[in-house]
Order: C-alpha cells, then structure tokens, then sequence
C-alpha cells in the first residue's frame, strides 16, 4: 500500500491499520523511510489526545462528581478519536468511563444518604424514606439486570422480590393510622410521666411497648429485606468474582441498612431514628420525673447531719421518697429495653443512671436511719467517757455498738456497690452529682465523728489496758522482789507455821513480806517460801503475757476489721502506741519470769544446799555421840561443835522452825553430857594441879608454884566462866611471892642473860682467884682481883639491883676481905634488917637483905623464922590458921553439906551451898572436908561455860562472820549486838569474843 492510501486511512482514524501497512511499506521501501516516519509521528499526535483527555475526565470526574455531563462528553470524544482502536485504548476508556460513573454513582449514593440522615434527624421520616426509594433504586439496575438478562434470570426476580417485599413495609409503616396510634400512646404516656402520675404510666405501658412491637414488626422486616439483599450479592460473587461494591446489589443494602456515617441514614436507619427519638424522648422523660422526686427529696434532707434535731421519721420514708425512684426507675429500664424489639442492645449508661437514684435513696434513707442511733450511742459514749469509773467495760461495749451500727467506710460508699462503682466511673455524667456529693457528706461527717469519738474512746481503753499492763508488771514484779525478800532473809522468824506451814499460800507469803516491809539486817531465810512465790510470779507473768496478747490481738484484729481505723490516723497511732507500750510490759514481764525462774532454781539448789549440810551434821551428831560414849571427849566436843555449825549453815540457808527446836534440844542435851563428863576431869585435875601448887610455895618452888596455880586455873576454865575464889586467892599469894622474887635470879629468858651471866662467871673467877692469893698470903694481888670481882658485880647489880647471886657474892669478897670484922658486924647486920622488916617502907628490902644473909649463913639463929614471918606479912606465905577459924571453918562445911544435901537440882540453893563452902576454904584452905564437899558440889552445878551456841546464835555469828568479812563492820556490829542480847553468856565462847573484839576495834 502506497504512502497516499496509507494516509488516506489515517484520515479516517483507522490509526492501528495504518500503523500496520507504514510497517510494511518501511521493511519494502527503506529509502522512503523519512515520508513514513512523518505519517508515524502524526498518529503518535493524535494518539496523544487520549492521555490529555483522559486526565481532564479524571479532574473533572474527582472535582466535580456530581457533574455527569462533563466526564461524560470528554469520554464520548475520546471514543470518536480513532475508529478501531488497540484494545488496550478501548480498555483504558472503558474503565475511565466505569471510573466516572462510580465516582458519580458514589456521589449520589453519598448525597442520598446524607439527605436520608438530614430529614431522619429532622424528624422526616418519610422524607427520608422517599429520598431513598426515589433517587437511589435505580443505581446501578440496569447493569445488574443486563448482566443477568441471558444466564441466571433467577438473579433479577430474586432482587425483585426484595424489593417488592420492602415496598410493601414501607407502605404499612407510612400508614395513617398506624402511625396515628404510634405517636398517640407516646404522647399518652409521656404526659402521664410529666404529670408524675407512675399509676397512669404503669397502665399505659403494656400499650406502649404493643406500639413498639407492632413498629418493630415493620422495622425488622426492612431489616430482613436488606439482609436478602447481601444473601443475594454473596451469591452474585459467587458468579461473578470480579464484581465489586460499585454495583447493584451493594448499592441496595446500604439504602435499605443504611451506613454508619452518616448516622440514621437509609430507610432503615429512619425508621429506627423515629423509634430511638420517640423512645429517648420517653426515656427523658421518665429520667426527668426521677430527678424531680430526686430534687423534692433532697429538699427534705438536712445540708449537714449531727447539727440541730432532725426528725427521721420524715426524712427516712421510704415509701413517700425512696420507692416513686425506685418504680420511675423500672418504668425507665423496662422502656430501655424495648429497644430489644428491634435487635438493638439497650443503653446499660441508661440503666446505671437511672438504677442509681433509687439506691442512694435508700442507702441515704438507711444512713439516717443508722444516724439516729449513733446520735443515741454518741450521747452514752459522751456519758461514758466522762464517767469516772474504772470499768471500761461498757465503753468497749459502746465503741463496737457504735461500729455494728455503722459498719465500715468502704462498703457504705457509693463506690462500694455495683451499681455504684458503674455510675461513679462515667465520670461525664452529672446527673446525680448533688444527691451523691450530700451523701458523701453526710458519710464523711458520721465517720469523722465516728472516728473522733473512736479516738477518744480508744484513747481511755487503750489507756486502761496499758494500767492493766502497768497493774500486771508490777504484781509479778512485786510477787517476784517479795520472793527475794525470803530469799534474802528476814530481821526475825517468820512463823511459817502459823501462816500453815507446807500448806500456806503464795498470798499469804505475799502479804506478810509486804506487811513486813524492808528488812535491815536480815538473817532468817526461806527458799522454800520463796520458790511458791516464784512459781507464783511466773504463773503470773505468763497468765499477764498471755492477757496482754490477747488485748494486742484484740486491738489489732479490732483495727484491721475496720478500713475507717485503719484510715484514722490518730486512731491508728493511739492504738499502735498502746500494742508498743504492752510489748514493752510484755517484754518485762517475759524478763520478770525468766528472772523468777533463774531464782527459783537457785532456791532450789538453796534447799537442797540446807538439806545436805542438816544431813551432814546429824551423821556428825551420831559421830559425836559415839565419841562421848567412847570417852573420847576432846573429839565429841570437836564434831560436836562442827555439828553445830552445819546445822547453823543449814538454818542460816532455810530456815526452819522445827529443824530449829530439834537441833537446840539435841545440841544441848549432847553438849550437857559432854560438858557433864568434862567438868568432872576439870574439878578434879585442876583440884590435884592446886594441891601440887601449894606443895611447890610450901618447898618455896615459886615458879613452879606459880606455873601449877597457872594451869589449875585454866583448867578450871574450860568448863566454868565464873572464876574459882579458891585458886585466885592462892594465886595472889603465889604472884606476891613470884614478884618478890623478881630480878633476884638471872633468868634464860631474859635478854642480858647472855651478857650478865658473862659477868658473873668474871667476877666468880676473880673471887676464886682472890681466895687463892689469901691463901698464899698474897694480898695485894687478893685486894687486886677482888676488886676487879667487884667491879663485875656492880655492873650486874647496876641493871638488876636484887640479883642473889651478885649480893652473895658481893658478902662473900666482903667476908674475905676481912673474915673478923665481918663476923662482928654481921649479927648487928641482921638485927637491923629484922628492924628494917617492921616497917612497911623498907619490908621489901629487909626481905631481900635478910634472905641474901640466910643463904650466906642459912644455920643463923633466928634467922629463917624471921623470913618466914616476913614472908606471912608480905602475902608470900599463907597465915598460919588459927584455931578460932579452923573452928568456923568446920562449921561453915557443916553448912554447907546442909545446904548442898536438900538443894537438890536447884541451881539457886545450890551456888548458895557453894558460897559457904568457899567461905570455909577461905578461912582454912587446908580443910579437906571442904575441899571434897566443894568439888562435889561444882560437879552437881555443872559447867557454866558452853560448848556450842544455840542455832539461833550461831546464825547471827555466821551473819556477824560475812558481815566482818565483807566489811560491813556496822551490819557485823548489829549481829553481835544481837548475838549478846540473847544470851551475855554468848561472849564465853572464845570465837564470840574473838569476833566481837574485832568488829569493836573497827567502829
């Protein structure tokens, strides 16, 4: 085909043929190729058209959907650019085109809906019903009828059928007559609500919901025709998965159902507007007639409780108040939910304003009621606090009164209710923020007065169990420091045994020690008493302990029962600070029962310690009995005295009255037997020591005379106290003797006996030295060593001027010197001495002069009876007894066997006996028959000294012992003191009188 034919074609659009042969004609005439390009690039121009064509139907499509005309030309003038052309360009304007008509489609679907909504809103609903039906049902139709025209047939007359269907609803809900009797019953019981006639409501809502049943009816089969309507387009994409919501059948669903935006839109969507409006406005109504009860209610109630006098009766009538709430609330659930009828879930925001009202009136109206009686149990409770009494009794009573008639906080809060916590949490609404804020009020005033009134009654419980706690630490304290006081000791017996011996009480004990009060200087202990009131103390700490934690429980469980405690932080502070206070008296009593326990086994081993040391000393007992039966007195008085004290150590542990009696009758009476058996060696030795005593002055054996006097008198004493006036004068006479004897023997002991023997063996040697040279005749050399004799005597005679042997010795040079003149002197000498004895003033010196003449010349005539003589007046001999005493003497034994034979045991008559007899001996010691009458009658007296001290003394002597030892010199002071008191005769035992004169130089 030439160039001009191919043009020719391109004249007439045919563009794709064209194109075809300009290939052809290039790949034949390759030369030419320029003439065909340019007949190319003219098609390609034209072709350019469809782009710009197409964008300007997309612009004007997008912009201006509701203009049909315009997309619809540029469309029509896209198809009249080419006359066959690809099928690609057909394509792409065939979808353009679909593009436009969805974009137009949607328009007026959209428009539609809209308007729909607009006139549903409006209140015209059959506006609404006709916008649909008249503008949107054709949408679309005719596509779907034609795709169906020729296979599936059953797809349009099924679609008809639905839409025959819901024409038929519409025509019975744009009835006259049932539209007439709709509004007419709403309107009926809309007045019977704004007129507050419930009774009139209650009547006409069967009515009332018949009306919307009969209008769900209708609305129910809209509703049905449009879910035909989808059952039909799933089916249509079961033939055809390619077909889109752009199409028939969509388009009809959405009419019929309408769409969630806008709201109330397509006939269904008017014909459930009018119902929801109609229904809303009743259920305004109903609300509103609530809140006015509501309002006439809390016109009533007063704007704060506890203030003034207010009468609950009036403002707890349930049935004038709380009940009309309560029915308008029914009514409004029971009109809520009707919207039931058309499938639609009721409005629960609804049903939780409106159930809420009723039942804060009734909890309000059971407030007051509670209100009333807490003013009641406010005004005991003020009464109680201000009581006096000691009994918290009824308080406690009051508080958990007052608790059980308002219950706890938390579960009387609106909150604490179902219905409550879902009103309270839609925090946008307002409605019952009145009635709500005044019963908050009214709960917060109750549960502050309430909480205030706690405070202050379980200040005064709390208070009371802590002097309970108080009242129990310091029973078992003082049950426990009294035990101590037993055990510690007590200043005088405590009579067990009156108080009921091994039966009497803790109490008893108790009391006596508290009656008794502190002690000064105790010495009588009781471990025995002291171990029951230990027992007692910790019986007590642990009935207290147990007491105490049984109020913390109560106080704790009490509190945490409560959430308005717990909330109560005065409350909750008092109550904390009393639980810590009795933790800390539980935690003394817990120390105060440890403590008693400690004590307690100390006690024991106490009375254990007592037990062994009085089973220690009875087996010394039996020892010492059989020791005296044995003779062996020396060592029955040895365990004797150990048994003593064991069971001294015994009492002085425990103390105990029976013991006590025992222990001084078998101590004594073996102590009497021992001192019995004793007292007869005593007489008798110290009698034979005084016989030999008198036989040594009499042989002039001073010193041994003195030594025997001595010992008789010592004897004497270890079984008597009072002194023997038998030996004492005898050994006055002896000490006479003894002393004029006194520093005329130079004795071993004496401390210059070294040194003056020393000059005594010089001067004998002198002398003999002297005797020899006047033997010789040489004497000059005799005067010589003589005076040199001399010299040495002087010095001697210088300290021990009475010396015998120097003042013989000193006679002898004298003698010797000049034997004649000596001999002739000597008799005028001792004339003068005898002289010089008749005056007392120089008696002493007669006596020593005249005994160094005797032993120089002991055959001189008269000499030794003048000795003698002096000696009787200087007491160094015994007077010779004249006849005149000896005869009274005699007499005086007579009496005194007298005396002694009907004495009997009468210790009286019996040292009288003694006082005679002793009084014969003095007049003539040498009476015999005295003498033995004397020791017979010491024997039947008896020892006054003693072996052993009673239990009770020997307790203050061990006390007086610590004490000294410790040193405690006044307390030791008090126990000898006391020691004393009780028996002077105390002070002969040599250990008493050893620790009193040591507790005496320490004061």
């Amino acid at each position: 085909m030439s160039l001009f034919e191919i043009e020719r074609l391109i004249r007439k659009t045919d563009y794709t043929e064209a194109l075809k042969q300009l290939n052809i004609y290039i790949e034949k005439k390759p030369e030419y190729f320029d003439n065909a390009q340019r007949l190319v690039k003219i098609i390609m121009n034209r072709r350019k058209q469809y782009s710009v064509l197409a964008e300007r139907a997309i612009k004007a499509s997008t912009e201006n959907p509701e203009d049909h005309a315009t997309p619809a030309k540029i469309i029509l003038q896209m198809r009249s650019i080419e006359k066959n052309p690809p099928a690609e360009i057909k394509r792409m304007i065939d979808l353009l085109e679909e593009m436009h008509l969805f974009k137009y489609y949607a328009f007026m679907f959209d428009s539609i809906l809209q308007d729909s909504s607009a006139f549903s809103h409006n209140g015209e609903y059959f506006a609404a019903i006709a916008k649909v039906r008249d503008e949107g049902f054709d949408i679309y139709k005719d596509e779907y009828e034609d795709s169906f025209a020729e296979e599936n047939q059953e797809m349009i007359t099924d679609a008809q059928a639905v839409m025959d269907a819901l024409n038929d609803a519409i025509i019975r809900y744009e009835d006259t007559a049932f539209t007439r009797e709709f509004d007419n019953i709403n309107n009926q019981f809309i007045t019977a609500i704004q007129k507050d006639d419930y009774e009139q409501a209650e009547r006409l809502f069967p009515s009332l919901e018949e009306a919307y049943r009969k209008y769900s009816v209708i609305r129910n089969d809209v509703y049905e025709c449009g879910q035909k309507i989808i059952a039909l387009y799933e089916k249509q994409q079961e033939l055809n998965s390619e077909i889109t919501d752009a199409s028939y059948l969509p388009f009809m669903q959405r009419f019929i159902l309408g769409v969630q935006d806008p709201e109330d839109s397509g006939i269904l969507g008017a014909i459930d507007c009018k119902f929801k409006t109609t229904l809303e406005n009743v259920k305004s109504e109903i609300l509103a007639a609530e809140q006015k009860r509501t309002n006439n209610y809390l016109a009533v109630l007063p704007q704060a409780l506890l203030q003034s006098d207010t009468d609950y009766y009036e403002i707890t009538n349930r049935t004038k108040y709380v009940y009309p709430l309560e029915q308008y609330a029914l009514l409004g659930k029971k009109s809520n939910a009707l919207y039931e009828l058309i499938n639609y879930t009721p409005d629960s925001t609804y049903d939780i304003v409106l159930d809420y009202e009723p039942k804060l009136a009734l909890l309000t109206a059971e407030l007051l009621d509670k209100t009333k009686d807490f003013e009641a149990e406010q005004i005991i409770q003020k009464q109680l606090l201000e009581s006096t009494s000691t009994d918290i009794t009824p308080l406690f009573d009051s508080v958990f009164r007052m608790t059980t008639i308002l219950g706890v906080k938390s579960s009387l809060v609106p909150q604490a209710y179902e219905w409550g916590s879902a009103y309270l949490t839609m925090t946008e609404d307002q409605t019952w923020q009145t009635p709500t804020a005044l019963y908050n009020s009214y709960l917060d005033t109750l549960f502050d007065a309430s909480a205030q009134s706690m405070t202050d009654s379980w200040t005064i419980i709390t208070e009371s169990y802590k002097s309970d706690s108080d009242s129990y630490v310091q029973n078992a304290t003082d049950y426990k420091n009294y035990a101590q006081t037993y055990t510690t000791g007590f200043d005088e017996h405590v009579d067990i045994e009156g108080m009921g011996g091994s039966r009497v009480t803790a109490e008893a004990l108790f009391a006596y020690a508290q009656k008794m009060g502190e002690q000064q200087n105790p010495v009588y202990h009781y471990p025995d008493a002291s171990i029951k009131l230990y027992n007692k103390a910790e019986e007590l700490s642990a009935d207290y302990i147990a007491a105490i934690e049984e109020r913390q429980n109560s106080l704790n469980q009490n509190l945490n029962a409560h959430e308005d405690w717990l909330a109560n932080e005065d409350l909750v502070a008092v109550v904390v600070a009393a639980i810590n206070y009795m933790q800390n008296r539980k935690s003394e009593l817990e120390l105060v029962r440890l403590q008693s326990s400690q004590q307690l086994a100390e006690a024991q081993v106490e009375l254990e310690e007592a037990a062994y040391a009085k089973n220690n000393a009875a087996s010394i007992m039996e020892e010492a009995q059989d020791a005296l039966n044995r003779g062996n007195l020396a060592n029955a008085e040895k365990l004797l005295l150990e048994a003593s004290e064991r069971y001294a150590d015994s009492l002085a542990i425990a103390d105990d009255e029976t013991l006590r009696k025992q222990v001084d009758s078998t101590v004594a009476g073996l102590s009497t037997r021992i001192m019995d058996a004793k007292n007869e060696l005593v007489i008798k030795e110290s009698r034979e020591l005084y016989t030999q005593a008198r036989d040594a002055l009499n042989y002039d054996r001073y010193e041994d005379s003195e030594t025997l006097i001595n010992a008789a008198i010592n004897k004497w004493a270890e079984t008597h106290t009072e002194k023997n006036p038998e030996f004492e004068t005898f050994l006055e006479l002896v000490n006479t003797a003894v002393s004029m004897k006194t520093g005329r023997v130079l004795l071993a002991s004496d401390p210059l006996y070294s040194e003056m023997s020393q000059l005594l063996s010089i001067a004998y040697q002198y002398y003999d030295e002297g005797e020899q040279y006047q033997k010789q005749g040489k004497t000059a050399q005799a005067d010589e060593a003589l005076t040199l004799a001399e010299e040495s005597l002087n010095k001697i005679k210088a300290v021990y001027p009475l010396n015998q042997e120097a003042s013989l010795l000193l006679l002898k040079i004298d003698r010797l010197h000049n034997p004649e003149k000596f001999e002739e002197e000597f008799a005028q000498k001792v004339q003068t001495a005898i002289a010089q004895s008749k005056n007392k003033d120089t008696m002493v010196q007669a006596y020593n002069t005249l005994t160094d003449y005797y032993n120089l010349e002991p055959d001189y005539k008269g000499l030794k009876d003048a000795i003698y003589n002096l000696e009787i007046e200087l007491g160094m001999r015994q007077r010779p007894v004249d006849n005149s005493a000896a005869a009274r003497s005699t007499r005086l034994t007579t009496q005194a066997q007298t005396q002694f034979n009907s004495a009997g045991s009468n210790t009286a008559r019996l040292n009288q006996a003694l006082e005679t007899v002793n009084e014969a001996l003095r007049l003539n010691p040498n009476n015999k028959t005295a003498e033995a009458l004397k020791d017979r009658i010491s024997l039947k007296i008896g020892s006054s000294s003693i072996i052993v001290l009673s239990s009770d003394d020997q307790n203050l002597l061990t006390q007086a012992k610590k004490a000294y030892q410790s040193g405690n010199i006044d307390a030791a002071n008090t126990y000898m003191l006391r020691l004393l008191n009780n028996n002077p005769n105390n002070i002969k035992l040599k250990e008493v009188e050893d620790l009193n004169n040591k507790i005496k130089s320490q004061l």
